[in-house]
This record gives structure tokens, sequence and C-alpha cells, in this order.
């Protein structure tokens, strides 16, 4: 009688699934760390604390303190470090519909901050993380990876409703009358590695404590307020 064939180990998918556990679930470092360059990672944690670039002390991308980061080299300011961007002192924990340039990248040295139009689903994003967000703690509350479940109804759009003249730039007020908006901006196809949607009521963010470690690409008129590489201005001045 010929042996049974061995049945193909589990071990290499239990060792992946113990490493999602760490990655989501390893409480962020008590020093300042910096964060890693956008350019060698796809993702950060959102308790990850990195330095302020104008303070130089802990800032996390959401946390007690708002932050805002630079679409030009990835690094996070505390709002109110800034001298020149009191409007970004108005912004929620973890509002994106902004485009923002440092003092260090801006050509004249000073901050560029302006407010841009956002997506649905990244307006319905920002309430999860802002409702999720523990203010005694200063941490995201998580079950697993995933935020707890809010009702859309009763949680999420009064939340947006109350908030809407600070985080839906250009949106209109009407299209939060029911839950349509939302649940079409969450139920897309494009959007299911985001979202959790319970019987068209609850909603929860997957992978709640990863965000994208690159900040949102700048607009042709705030990247001509740039300072250009060393190597750009030369060869410029060549021509």
């Amino acid at each position: 009688l010929e042996a049974p064939a061995a049945q193909p180990s589990e071990a290499p998918a239990e060792a992946e699934a113990d490493a999602l556990l760490v990655r989501f679930e390893a409480p962020a470092s008590d020093q300042i760390q910096a964060s890693a360059p956008a350019d060698d990672a796809e993702t950060v944690l959102v308790d990850q604390e990195s330095s302020c670039a104008v303070c130089g002390h802990g800032c996390r991308a959401l946390g007690a303190d708002v932050a805002v980061q630079c679409g030009a080299c990835a690094q996070w300011s505390h709002a109110r470090c800034l001298s020149s961007a009191a409007e970004a002192t108005k912004l929620c924990r973890y509002q994106r519909n902004y485009e923002f340039v440092c003092a260090s990248c801006a050509e004249n040295g000073t901050e560029h901050f302006e407010m841009r139009p956002h997506s649905w689903r990244m307006i319905v994003e920002t309430a999860i993380f802002n409702l999720a967000f523990d203010p005694s703690s200063g941490r995201l509350r998580v079950e697993g990876a995933m935020t707890p479940f809010f009702s859309i109804r009763d949680e999420v759009i009064p939340w947006l409703v109350e908030r809407f003249d600070q985080v839906c730039t250009d949106r209109e007020l009407a299209k939060l009358t029911d839950n349509e908006t939302v649940l079409k901006a969450v139920t897309h196809p494009t959007v299911s590695e985001i979202f959790k949607v319970n019987q068209r009521t609850l909603i929860a963010l997957k992978r709640a404590r990863e965000l994208s470690a690159r900040p949102q690409s700048l607009s042709g008129k705030t990247q001509t307020l740039v300072r250009k590489p060393p190597g750009a201005a030369a060869s410029a001045a060549d021509e």
C-alpha cells in the first residue's frame, strides 16, 4: 500500500498571520523615531511616532495634536507649530483634504497650506477615524485590525453634518440627508479593502491602524512653490 500523500504544511500561512498581527497590534515606541521615507514604505501606523519638523517633539498622524504632512518630503508637523498656516489648526485629526509644503521644502522658506476638495470616500474615512479615536488614551480604538462599527445614520452622518464646512470642502450638504451618498462611497468595489459594511447600516474601517505613507500629490500650482533640487536649478540656469 502506498503511504498517504503528505498534507501541505500550514506553518507559512500561520507565520504570515502572526506577522500581520504584530504589524497591526505592536504598540508604538515611546521614543521619538523618524518615520520611514515615503519611497521606502507604502504604509505607516497611525500611532507610529515621528518627530515634528518644527518643534522636534513627538508627532503622530492620528494623535492628540492635529498633524499635517508635507506633500514634498512626507514629513509630519504639528498644525499648532506652523507659523504661517493658521488654517491648519482648524483641521480634524487625519483630515487630508489639504496641500501643504513645509518651510524646508518651500522655495521661499515659508510654509504653504491650502484646502482642497475631497472625495466622499476620504470624507467618510476621516469621520470614522475621529469617531474611533479615544481622547483619554490618545489612541485609536481597534478590535483586531478594525475600528468598532458605527451607525451611518446615527453617528457618521451627524459627525459630518456638525463639521460640514470644515471637512466637506466644496460638497453639498443635501447629499448627507440620507445614507445613500455614504453607502455609495463605501461599497464601491475599489474600496472593499478599506471599509466593512454590515447590513447597509453599520460601517467600520478595515486595517484601521495602517495608513498610506505617501502624502497627497501636489497640484501643478503648488509644485511651483517647492524648492528645486540643486541639479535641477543648475540645469535651468544653463538653458
